[in-house]
């Protein structure tokens, strides 16, 4: 059922896209997969290699630099996730790990694939800055959770 449906999404907007795509460039095509075949597979001597290329030190210090703190929730996410599983109750249910973990699964995707790339540019994960607020929102709120216990419902925060 699931299954069906996220296919039938992905080729609609697919189709959506290659309709204006092909509108705004005067013939069929589909920038998406052209961003993709450049950026992540491109062919040998092309591609954007030829404009230099960074250490896999890169993203983490820009991000560290860029956000502070919130980077250091969102490197803590993945240990909330071990503590739940082994060691303390972090979320009531283990639905809500599982749901988190799968929620917040395309920004740890995003930087695997970009990450990997020899090219590296701020811009590339310019994308993921609003998913990375989001994940450092709900480490540190589980992690109040896990320290002081859970927040009434009545609370006035």
């Amino acid at each position: 059922f699931f299954g069906r449906h996220a296919l039938l999404a992905g080729l609609t907007l697919a189709l959506a896209l290659f309709l204006v795509d092909s509108l705004f460039y005067g013939r069929p095509t589909l920038a998406t997969l052209n961003l993709l075949l450049y950026n992540v597979l491109p062919s040998p001597g092309a591609g954007p290699d030829i404009f230099g290329v960074e250490d896999a030190r890169y993203y983490p210090v820009n991000l560290l630099l860029n956000f502070g703190a919130a980077f250091a929730l969102v490197l803590l996410f993945p240990f909330l996730i071990i503590v739940d599983t082994y060691v303390a109750t972090v979320w009531p249910r283990r639905v809500d790990s599982v749901a988190r973990a799968i929620f917040l699964s395309p920004a740890w995707v995003w930087v695997l694939v970009i990450g990997s790339q020899p090219h590296k540019e701020e811009r590339f994960m310019a994308p993921i800055y609003p998913v990375i607020a989001l994940i450092a929102a709900v480490t540190l709120e589980d992690t109040m959770r896990a320290i002081f216990g859970a927040i009434p419902e009545d609370a006035d925060v």
